[in-house]
């Protein structure tokens, strides 16, 4: 009797640390792809303002030299 609960117990144990590591390993990825996403937001924003930057200083007027 105590054998077999034993043995369930040990089970259950077992299967409740595979899903902790699982949840584990799931908000790691969540955290990086995060964080990926938040740098890919700022690269984007940066190559943004030098892609304005530079249309604007091709339709700016230049001064004729003289």
């Amino acid at each position: 009797m105590f054998s077999s609960q034993n043995a369930e117990l040990q089970q259950a144990l077992a299967d409740l640390s595979a899903t902790q590591q699982q949840l584990l390993l799931q908000e790691k990825m969540a955290g990086l792809g995060k964080l990926v996403a938040g740098i890919a937001h700022e690269m984007n924003t940066l190559v943004g303002a030098i892609e304005s930057a530079l249309d604007l200083s091709n339709v700016s007027p230049r001064r004729s030299p003289g």
